[in-house]
């Protein structure tokens, strides 16, 4: 979880210079990240059977549990937010 994090956080650095536009590359990378992780397990396990299905999101700094959906929609918050805040700043 840790290295991811650190992935995404280097991707976002490199996309952009200013504090602001690097976070909201953050927030792209860990959004379009996230939903593509359940896409992926779907498709590989058929796991989620259900949006209820319960998932454990983090181990750091304790287990964070609940439905598969949860993360589901805060990504898609992320990636919608992420996106409208890069439209409407300068480079």
């Amino acid at each position: 979880e840790a290295a991811t994090l650190v992935i995404l956080a280097s991707v976002a650095a490199l996309a952009a210079r200013k504090f602001k536009r690097i976070l909201a590359f953050f927030f792209l990378a860990f959004g379009i990240w996230d939903i593509f992780y359940y896409v992926f397990l779907k498709l590989t396990i058929n796991w989620p059977t259900h949006f209820t299905d319960i998932d454990i999101f983090f181990l750091l700094p304790v287990p964070w549990v609940g439905p598969v959906f949860v993360p589901i929609i805060i990504s898609l918050m992320l990636v919608s937010g992420s996106i409208l805040y890069l439209r409407n700043t300068r480079l």
